[in-house]
């Protein structure tokens, strides 16, 4: 698994050396495909501890626990799920010394979240890059010289993008357009504000520039 990241706050984590015990919050797409590369070994140094989900979870090798449970049981966390459980859980998970790898970023456009966060510790916050390539390169371009435009194309299913702030007309022409239809144009903060389970990406290539 090859992630960049974005290390928020300096603290060495519990785990220093050796095996480290990884929490999967999250067990739906993105959390399952996780859990099973952990499973199998399939990520140098890492072993997975245990799950977190709300729903019961099939063919688990390892326990399923409450998050105060993981928090107790891992030296990393890997998020999976959404923002609201970045926003429940992020200040103690890195208070607790365990490491939070963060799959939501666009939660963190809310600056006192992320205020939070980095005063959090000694646990390490790290984002992942998600569906974007290409963060370490981004990030090196806009410390050298700040960056006038960067442009994030992302295609999307119609359905991904219904949301409860839009009214029924928006809904209508989102669930039966045949042909490109333009329903949001902004900032990457507030798309990931207004999309929260879409268009994190978003956030991550504001964060890796800068732009935030």
């Amino acid at each position: 698994m090859t992630l960049a990241t974005n290390q928020l706050n300096p603290g060495a984590g519990r785990a220093e050396q050796g095996i480290r015990r990884v929490g999967v919050i999250g067990a739906g797409a993105i959390g399952r495909a996780v859990i099973d590369v952990l499973a199998r070994g399939g990520v140098d140094g890492a072993e997975l501890a245990c799950v977190v989900s709300q729903h019961p979870v099939s063919g688990l090798s390892v326990p399923q626990l409450t998050p105060a449970e993981a928090i107790d049981a891992c030296d990393v966390i890997v998020e999976c799920a959404d923002q609201v459980v970045v926003r429940q859980y992020a200040a103690k998970i890195l208070d607790s010394g365990v490491d939070f790898l963060v799959t939501s970023v666009g939660a963190f456009v809310d600056e006192e979240l992320l205020r939070t966060a980095i005063a959090a510790g000694p646990g390490r916050l790290l984002f992942t890059s998600g569906a974007v390539g290409g963060v370490d390169l981004l990030a090196n371009a806009a410390a050298e010289a700040p960056l006038e435009r960067v442009r994030i194309v992302s295609r999307k299913l119609p359905s991904s993008l219904l949301q409860p702030w839009m009214d029924e007309e928006t809904h209508e022409r989102v669930r039966t357009t045949d042909a490109p239809l333009e329903i949001f144009h902004g900032s990457a903060r507030d798309a990931a504000r207004f999309f929260p389970r879409s268009l994190n990406d978003a956030a991550t290539v504001a964060f890796a520039v800068g732009d935030v």
